[in-house]
């Protein structure tokens, strides 16, 4: 399914790229704006182990958390902090699955027709999904010295100059006309995982490369909706450590990548406001009976001046 999603992706980059490189399209920059943006989200990241000669599914995830978004913008620099405050109270409302905790940072600059992000995600306190196990129904295994850190990033070329990433996820700029591109990208994420109550620890280093095909839809002068695909194969390699032994555990696998994004957002001289909902998933098997995904999802419904 991931190789054929691969290859649609890509025929569908190939017939698109040559009508959208040449669009007559308007965007309208404001590179001297300094804009805040504030919003409230919802980000994790989960993973899921599948061995697929008992058919067994474990999944573990973090209990989801309601967080606040403060973005600062000024010319071709976005700085995206995630926290959860105290008084969004609504986080953890559900015991059984443990406490957790989470910070998140997001980087995005340009650089002509360049596009760099870099992600920071930390995260303490995991739970194992009752479908993983033989549990009660409203029962959990809970991992609270479990905690990951993640760091990785992207790299994008945007090949048509009229249309405007920055429209949907930069605000910077506005586009009049809808317009599509064909955006190729390297993406690299550094995983570490370790639990304390164990002492284990593993590392995981995952690269990918592939098309990617996005498209703004202008609905109204001041509305704008954005739909875009990535589907790339690389290679993870991976090291786990376990605690009084000299025994390391290392593998290096074919990966694949996944991403999508979804917004809508309304635009102005002055005032912007929006939702966006990102999905990225790397897929490897660690041996040829185990497959793991790492599984990032974000959703932010934001405003900004």
């Amino acid at each position: 399914m991931i190789l054929n999603s691969f290859k649609n992706l890509f025929i569908l980059a190939t017939l698109c790229v040559t009508q959208s490189m040449f669009a007559q399209n308007e965007v309208v920059t404001f590179p001297d704006y300094f804009t805040i943006r504030l919003g409230i989200s919802n980000s994790f990241n989960s993973y899921q182990i599948t061995n697929e000669i008992i058919q067994e599914k474990i999944l573990i995830s973090p209990n989801q958390e309601v967080t606040s978004t403060i973005t600062f913008l000024f010319r071709s620099l976005e700085i995206d902090i995630g926290f959860a405050p105290q008084f969004l109270n609504f986080n953890n409302d559900d015991d059984k699955k443990g406490d957790s905790k989470l910070f998140v940072l997001n980087l995005r600059s340009y650089l002509g027709k360049w596009m760099q992000s870099i992600d920071l995600y930390s995260t303490k306190g995991f739970y194992v999904s009752k479908a993983s196990f033989d549990l009660p129904e409203d029962d959990y295994i809970t991992l609270p010295d479990l905690k990951t850190f993640k760091i990785g990033g992207s790299t994008s070329y945007i090949f048509n100059d009229s249309f405007s990433f920055r429209a949907i996820s930069f605000q910077n700029e506005w586009q009049r006309k809808s317009a599509g591109s064909f955006i190729p990208k390297l993406a690299y994420y550094f995983t570490k995982v370790e639990d304390s109550s164990t002492g284990e620890s593993s590392e995981f280093f995952d690269v990918a490369i592939g098309p990617s095909y996005h498209y703004n839809w202008v609905l109204h002068e001041n509305f704008i909706f954005s739909l875009g695909g990535f589907a790339g194969i690389g290679a993870n390699f991976s090291k786990t450590r376990y605690e009084n032994s000299a025994y390391n555990k290392n593998f290096n696998s074919i990966a694949y990548d996944l991403a999508g994004r979804i917004s809508i957002g309304y635009n102005s001289d002055r005032f912007y406001t929006g939702i966006t909902n990102t999905y990225n998933l790397f897929f490897y098997h660690e041996d040829r009976s185990t497959g793991i995904e790492d599984e990032q999802i974000f959703f932010e419904f934001y405003l900004g001046y």
